[in-house]
């Protein structure tokens, strides 16, 4: 990553023993670092007891003056660890490191590494960071939860739920009576507007460190515009309500409206979804399998619910249709 200063990445060769090398970060984008040729950290005798849990454990000495750049007190550090051993592990300079989950990374600000490490206990470490998440998690590891669930959530809430709110629209106004626009308003607005603020607020609540949001992604972004699109959504159907009546023969522009916005929005959502499918490989290399296939079931049975209903029932609106056809007659 191209604004990281420099690495210190520790592994163990064939034999065990523990490696440690400085490398430099890709010119741009996210690539395998680069070996440092200066090699300036130097491996010391472990000042800490090693946890019988931890699978590698290391001290290295590191020259203030270091990786093109000098460590300060309030330096930042972020850190990431793997399972999978690194290939060429034997030559440190051609070593070739698996990329590690998004899971198994972290990060550190208010530590001073100026200073020298005194004793054999714990360093306490106390974080200012105000991008830390709101709420701690009990677990590292459970923010991969945190966006599990908010997939689920917003594939309920922007999938499968506007589906359903559109096909109780257009084809069973005169099947349901007043019950179509209660249904649909129920859905709508507990379904997709409380659905989407409790998906957002979750993931805000316990957001990931800047460093690990994607700068690359479009899943923010379209996030953000449905959101938008939701509003006024949501006040055009008001308006298309509190000026329904039953005298009228035509369909106004503020209804159109509200169908049309309707439309874009699922598919916005759906294209959203996909990115955060992608998102989701990037942060912890590998695909929600799970979630994938339910999205793909709801949307084949949206689309097929959509065309048994433009088929077999079409599409109904609230006007006097029989006085309309009526007039044009005469």
């Amino acid at each position: 990553m191209a604004s990281v200063k420099g690495y210190i990445i520790a592994f163990t060769d064939a034999a065990g023993k523990v490696v440690v090398t400085d490398n430099k970060p890709v010119p741009a984008g996210y690539g395998m670092p680069v070996y440092n040729p200066k090699q300036t950290s130097k491996v010391i005798p472990l000042a800490v007891t090693k946890e019988s849990w931890a699978k590698i454990a290391f001290s290295v000495q590191i020259p203030v003056q270091g990786f093109d750049f000098k460590f300060t007190p309030t330096s930042e550090f972020i850190y990431a660890f793997g399972n999978d051993k690194a290939a060429q592990s034997d030559q440190p300079s051609k070593a070739i490191f698996p990329k590690h989950s998004g899971a198994n990374r972290g990060s550190l600000s208010a530590l001073d590494f100026t200073q020298a490490l005194k004793g054999n206990g714990p360093t306490v470490v106390t974080t200012t960071d105000s991008n830390q998440p709101i709420l701690s998690l009990p677990n590292p590891n459970d923010y991969q939860t945190v966006i599990l669930i908010h997939g689920y959530v917003m594939v309920f809430s922007w999938l499968l739920c506007p589906f359903i709110g559109i096909f109780i629209a257009r084809y069973l106004k005169h099947i349901l009576g007043i019950w179509w626009f209660r249904l649909h308003w129920i859905i709508m607005t507990i379904g997709v507007g409380f659905g989407s603020l409790t998906g957002i607020i979750f993931i805000y609540l316990y957001k990931s460190p800047p460093h690990f949001s994607s700068s690359t992604s479009l899943h923010p972004l379209f996030g953000l515009i449905i959101s938008i699109c939701l509003i006024i959504q949501i006040i055009l159907g008001v308006i298309a309500d509190k000026m329904w009546s039953p005298e009228r023969t035509t369909i106004p522009w503020w209804d159109k409206a509200h169908w049309w916005l309707g439309r874009i929005c699922l598919l916005i959502a759906i294209v959203n979804i996909t990115l955060g499918f992608l998102y989701y490989n990037e942060q912890y290399a590998g695909y929600p399998i799970v979630m994938i296939i339910l999205t793909a079931l709801v949307l084949v049975g949206g689309i097929g619910m959509m065309v048994y209903g433009q088929v077999t029932i079409g599409q109904k609106h609230d006007m006097k249709e029989e006085e309309t056809s009526l007039n044009k007659q005469l």
